[in-house]
């Protein structure tokens, strides 16, 4: 009897066989050209999914795939976590969008749309508030209409201690700053606080120190309350490639490096020049280095490297060196 695939399986059967390894030798009879076993290529009542199975727990992330099993159940609907609006506000009058020449004194705002994408990967809604001016009414302003409207807030720019590094003073006048500066570099100016219950994020204008602070402090606590159990990047140990040296300053220091993995496991070096406006660094950077205060780790030694991607390149000659690269 020819049936199709997925339909039930005919009363007194017990076996299919694919129609590609038959044939028709008349009207009324079938030729078989494989082995047929008992309960071949048929699938039981509940082979994907039971009764009582938990399919899903709280803070699985449900993807393409998860959406098909819901669907293959009658699953319509479920309770999810919404996704966090994050207003980001970059803060300067220096700053400019867009092209055309810069004006003496001008710089452009990188720090903004970087800070947008990584809201977004951190698996928020991100919202362009664009650039607020040093001025602190306005400012103040800016900040009670985000922190009314939106679940957190992020800026860059203005938390150092500059004579226009107004969001510290905003921040503590209508709200509660809560810490203004981590013994970490890059990043050690960092203002957090909240306005009411609003969480806000005042991170460096360098850019790779804004980078960076976002990473440790603002993404972690945006993913938990996206719903999240997984907050930190993965910590993996890394053989330096060459000398990674500092100085003692009592500060943690975050190296951006390139990430290799071969067959003895991860390699790490630096992925170009370490001052925190080099943002090409960071860009071309797959890791960052935990580097204590101390004399820093010597080529051979073993570093503590955060991932920021598990996308690696592959050393040649390695078993992975054939891979694709993404």
């Amino acid at each position: 009897m020819r049936i199709m695939t997925g339909a039930p399986i005919p009363d007194g059967a017990d076996s299919i066989i694919p129609v590609e390894r038959t044939s028709r030798d008349c009207a009324t009879r079938v030729q078989v050209h494989a082995e047929v076993k008992l309960n071949d290529h048929i699938r039981p009542v509940g082979g994907d999914v039971l009764p009582g199975d938990a399919v899903f727990a709280q803070g699985d992330v449900l993807g393409p795939a998860s959406i098909g099993v819901l669907s293959s159940l009658a699953v319509s609907s479920v309770r999810v976590y919404p996704r966090p609006r994050v207003a980001v506000i970059s803060t300067g009058d220096e700053l400019v969008e867009g092209g055309g020449a810069l004006a003496p004194g001008q710089i452009r705002d990188s720090n903004r749309p970087m800070l947008l994408a990584m809201v977004t990967d951190a698996g928020c809604e991100a919202i362009d508030l664009g650039i607020a001016r040093d001025d602190e009414s306005a400012l103040e302003e800016a900040l009670l209409d985000a922190a009314d409207k939106y679940d957190a807030i992020v800026t860059s720019g203005g938390v150092s201690v500059g004579d226009y590094d107004v969001v510290k003073a905003v921040l503590a006048r209508i709200g509660v700053l809560v810490w203004s500066q981590v013994a970490i570099k890059p990043a050690k100016p960092l203002a957090f606080g909240v306005i009411g219950s609003t969480p806000i994020y005042g991170l460096p204008g360098n850019p790779v120190s804004s980078n960076i602070s976002f990473e440790l402090f603002a993404r972690p606590a945006l993913r938990a309350m996206a719903g999240h159990t997984v907050l930190e990047r993965p910590v993996v140990d890394a053989v330096a490639t060459a000398d990674f040296g500092r100085r003692s300053d009592g500060k943690i220091h975050f190296d951006r490096v390139t990430v290799s993995l071969g067959a003895a496991g991860f390699t790490a070096e630096r992925s170009g020049g370490q001052g925190s406006n080099v943002l090409s660094a960071m860009a071309h950077a797959n890791g960052l280095a935990i580097l204590p205060d101390g004399d820093g780790v010597e080529a051979g030694g073993s570093l503590r490297v955060m991932l920021l991607t598990d996308h690696f390149s592959y050393p040649e000659g390695s078993e992975f060196s054939g891979a694709p690269r993404t």
